[in-house]
């Protein structure tokens, strides 16, 4: 899987997957970035991520990770 571009939020997997999620933090006017998944926690669904308790602003798939040249199974049909 490549991560190619952001989406919206509302196209987010809703099943557990774990995605990047992009977040804007309004005091600094930034943007940051966290590994989540969509949650049912004691009964309050809601994107949960280590780091912080902000709403995402978009999300992205988890690319795949490179291998020692620096390429994703997709750029030479190798597994890691």
């Amino acid at each position: 899987m490549t991560c190619s571009a952001w989406n919206m939020m509302g196209t987010a997997p809703k099943d557990g997957t774990r995605v990047l999620l992009a977040y804007r933090i309004h005091d600094l006017d930034v943007i940051d970035f966290e590994v989540g998944m969509w949650v049912l926690n004691y009964g309050c669904p809601g994107w949960r991520a280590a780091g912080t308790f902000l709403t995402p602003v978009a999300w992205a798939p988890i690319p795949d990770m490179p291998n020692a040249a620096g390429q994703t199974p997709a750029d030479n049909k190798e597994e890691i």
